[in-house]
């Protein structure tokens, strides 16, 4: 080799050597960060199909056929249930168990089999036994432990699974070695068993699942992505020119490449910007909707309380007309004077309303038990003729209370209506009314029935907005919500408790009796 070559071929080595070094590192990060996209994107899939599933386990345990199987037990009804909720929230397999470890329903049952008693020897079974949404992976199976609620206590724990094959699918689609572990280090899944032990080159966190995805790629950098280059660039060494050219050539390959992940980030984000807003708009409608149909139902319960002394003022008006055709002005006096009292009491109720709304304390006066429950039952009576020979009063004589009376005597109409309903048809008519001492302080005032009592509702569920016992609907379910309401703003209260004199239900509305120290209590 001529001396005048050693120099350029020296410089053509040290250039290679240089550039190809530079060359690698680029090509070696530019490769794992594709590597990291690529898992990113299959991990967002996987995570994807877990919270799909996990929705559904939450669901699961949630509804009302899951939560009647924790308060009761198996029944062959409620196995043909959970086979329909399954179907539609596209898990495997489901099951109910008691806190004890029994299965209450199953469906299949064989998935369960495969666990050998993990289940219930897993920190997933002690975190869903205290509320918490558990997990556990085992045997290529995802199983989600969410805690079933009965009264405001775990009383059962829902178990959905599934298989992870489908989840998986992305991850064996993959050209390198990959594994997931949890959090002690255990190897979850893994596409090649064989897998390389030398470290990975990126993980991701997998939130849904407490796990980490590592990679690791299965071959070096491919030579093409930097030593071809390397080896044009000791070639152009020679001409300074060019070099310098090729140089400047590939900083604006790199700002380009720079300048279209910019544009795509901010394409990114508009729509991101652009989907919020469309769901904001969305919500704000679904609201709109639920205060339209709110008003609706707080305008039929102001119509079901007013129509009652409507009701009466009818009644009242058609008898003074009778009367007066049979020339007895004495009894008519009287009708129209009770349509007078009427009136005031319908305008009163509309006072007590807005009061109500306020949850207002004013109003409150001595009121004498036995004047409000006779004006209530003759009132009553006049509606439901058949009800006079069924009603049996036990009242205190001359007790009395400290209370709105018209509050008092609508929380009464509603009781003795709300009775007269449930045993109007039946062979046992009765409903008993009275007062009973609670205390020094206190006194109770009664409504008993004949019915079949309370079915199916908690005491608490009772008394919230439309809710109703009666197999035909013919009012929203508001008359108890209501007039506990307005025990309240009396400084009282309305409760559901045993019977004591017949075999139906019994309600008490426990009022202050009329003493100093209650009158000073409430400012009378």
């Amino acid at each position: 080799m001529r001396p005048s070559l050693i120099l350029p071929l020296v410089i053509a080595v040290l250039v290679f050597a240089v550039w190809s070094w530079f060359d690698y590192r680029i090509a070696r990060q530019n490769f794992v960060e594709r590597l990291r996209a690529d898992t990113l994107v299959r991990a967002e899939v996987l995570n994807g199909n877990v919270d799909k599933h996990r929705q559904g386990a939450v669901l699961l345990a949630r509804h009302p056929a899951i939560t009647a199987i924790a308060q009761t037990g198996v029944r062959e009804d409620r196995q043909s249930e959970l086979q329909r909720l399954v179907a539609i929230t596209d898990v495997d397999g489901a099951s109910v168990h008691s806190l004890n470890g029994d299965i209450w329903a199953a469906t299949p049952v064989h998935f369960l089999n495969a666990l050998d008693g993990a289940l219930y020897n897993s920190p997933a079974w002690k975190m869903a036994v205290q509320g918490s949404l558990g997990r556990l992976w085992r045997n290529n199976r995802y199983y989600f432990l969410a805690p079933v609620f009965v009264n405001g206590r775990v009383g059962a724990v829902a178990v959905s699974h599934f298989s992870m094959d489908e989840a998986t699918a992305q991850l064996r689609l993959s050209n390198h070695d990959l594994w997931i572990t949890d959090g002690s280090g255990r190897v979850l899944f893994s596409n090649n068993e064989q897998r390389s032990q030398h470290s990975p080159d990126t993980s991701v966190f997998l939130p849904e699942l407490h796990a980490q995805i590592w990679v690791k790629p299965t071959g070096p950098v491919p030579f093409s992505s930097w030593g071809a280059r390397a080896g044009v660039a000791s070639l152009v060494t020679f001409a300074l020119t060019s070099l310098i050219t090729l140089l400047l050539a590939r900083r604006r390959l790199l700002a380009a490449e720079n300048q279209r992940r910019r544009r795509q980030n901010e394409t990114l984000e508009q729509r991101v910007a652009q989907r919020t807003q469309e769901l904001v708009q969305a919500q704000d409608a679904l609201v709109q909707s639920g205060k339209l149909a709110l008003l609706g139902q707080v305008t039929a319960s102001i119509a079901h309380e007013i129509n009652q002394p409507l009701g009466a003022i009818h009644n009242y008006a058609e008898n003074s007309v009778r009367l007066l055709d049979a020339g007895k002005q004495e009894a008519a006096v009287r009708n129209q004077r009770k349509i007078s009292e009427q009136a005031q009491r319908t305008a009163r109720i509309v006072e007590n309303l807005r009061a109500f709304s306020k949850k207002d304390r004013h109003g409150v006066q001595v009121v004498l038990v036995q004047d409000a429950i006779e004006a209530v039952l003759t009132a009553v009576s006049d509606r439901f003729a058949p009800m006079r020979d069924a009603v049996d009063t036990r009242y205190l004589v001359d007790a009395e209370v400290l209370a709105g009376r018209v509050r008092l005597e609508q929380i009464l109409m509603n009781l003795i209506i709300n009775a007269w309903k449930e045993i109007e048809g039946c062979e046992d008519q009765q409903i008993c009314i009275g007062s009973d001492t609670v205390s020094d302080d206190a006194l109770a005032i009664w409504v008993e029935d004949s019915g079949r009592g309370i079915e199916g509702l908690t005491e608490q569920e009772l008394f919230e907005p439309f809710v109703t016992t009666r197999a035909q609907i013919d009012g929203l379910g508001l008359g108890l919500a209501i007039a506990k309401q307005f025990a309240e703003t009396m400084g009282g209260d309305l409760r559901l408790a045993s019977p004591q004199h017949l075999s139906g239900a019994r309600f008490e509305i426990q009022l202050l009796k009329n003493t100093a120290v209650n009158r000073k209590k409430l400012n009378v």
